[in-house]
């Protein structure tokens, strides 16, 4: 294990020498300058010890095989005047302050370098303990915003889903890629029945998370306006960037899943060409293409990938050499293995203003 100084760490750059992150600077800077304005004190760290972390462990879902290095890991975060603690601080407030200040604009990225092997098991889990020191404040939001227990509780455990994915694609736990994780944490994205929906102030982007199961969702009108009220009822600045009378509310479905060429690979009876059919029947279909990069696949191949086979792949010879077993696995391969790529496809619900929304939406000129 690395040792760290016990001295206080006094600014971002200090934090990027003690964990050795120099040689990469200008990766990392942007995100540890952004977190160095945060000013202290900071809050205590709210995160539960002994078997009550076991249970918060089992509630997120994170793997029971790697509850035992997660813990340790935390320790070594955990610890006052290190770097892990300096950046613990402040992703934490970070995390918190998105809450009850939702906006459509984003800060610098994260990056997913932050997991890279030199730094071991704390950098795998860097995040993970990050992310569970903000679980309570989390849930007082959901709580304030009448958010039911178990959506805020399914939404949260995208967390767990996320570390088994690295753990069956790596062999090891952590958490490298943090999208879906960090929507959820900041209030943005709730898991409602099977499907993800990640809201903003014009509408809500509908996804497919791995592990979708057998899909039972019917996309009509009927749907899309039970989407729309919850986040409506719910959320105030949901719908404020909606002139009223003129624009719409989008509930955007968004994926591979509803690019035309799935339907090539799957009969129609299928699950999967069932929702997309029955989304794009009455309204307009678009489709991004998405271009490869160097190791042969595009994001929405990943995409794909992650989907199918609950895995992050990282280039095409692995993708064309994984075993498939269900239709949606070899349709994902075979688009591949044709010399082929998927394309990230979107259909949209429009829902209209209602009288409900007047209180929740700023009535631009």
């Amino acid at each position: 294990m690395k040792e760290y100084d016990s001295v206080e760490i006094a600014d971002a750059a200090g934090a990027r020498v003690a964990l050795g992150l120099s040689e990469h600077d200008e990766y990392f800077r942007p995100w540890t300058e952004a977190l160095g304005l945060l000013e202290a004190p900071f809050e205590p760290l709210d995160i539960p010890e002994g078997d009550r972390l076991d249970v918060l462990l089992e509630r997120l879902k994170i793997p029971r095989e790697d509850h035992a290095e997660l813990t340790a890991a935390l320790g070594e975060i955990c610890e006052p005047g290190t770097a892990w603690r300096w950046l613990l601080d402040r992703t934490v407030r970070d995390t918190v302050n998105w809450l009850d200040k939702l906006r459509d604009s984003e800060r610098p990225v994260v990056p997913d370098g932050l997991m890279v092997h030199h730094l071991g098991a704390a950098g795998r889990w860097f995040h993970v303990v990050a992310n569970l020191a903000a679980v309570s404040q989390v849930r007082a939001f959901h709580e304030r915003h009448r958010i039911p227990e178990e959506v805020s509780w399914a939404s949260l455990a995208i967390l767990g889903e996320k570390v088994a994915i690295h753990r069956r694609s790596t062999g090891h736990g952590g958490l490298v890629h943090l999208k879906g994780v960090a929507e959820a944490f900041r209030g943005r994205r709730y898991r409602l029945g099977q499907l993800d929906h990640v809201w903003c102030r014009t509408g809500v982007v509908v996804e497919l998370p791995h592990g979708t199961g057998s899909l039972t969702t019917v996309p009509d009108y009927a749907w899309a306006e039970g989407v729309d009220r919850f986040f409506n009822d719910r959320l105030g600045e949901y719908g404020s960037g909606v002139k009223l009378g003129y624009n719409a509310m989008d509930i955007r479905a968004i994926g591979f899943f509803l690019d035309p060429a799935l339907e090539e690979h799957l009969p129609e009876d299928h699950e999967l060409s069932r929702f997309a059919n029955t989304l794009v029947r009455t309204y307009s279909r678009t489709l991004r293409a998405s271009e490869p990069d160097e190791r042969g696949l595009s994001d929405s191949d990943r995409s794909a990938l992650e989907y199918a086979f609950g895995l992050l792949v990282s280039n095409v010879e692995q993708a064309l050499a994984l075993p498939t077993e269900s239709a949606v696995q070899r349709a994902v391969t075979d688009h591949l293995r044709a010399g082929r790529h998927w394309g990230t496809a979107s259909a949209a619900h429009p829902i209209f203003a209602r009288s409900t929304r007047e209180a929740n939406t700023v009535n631009q000129p």
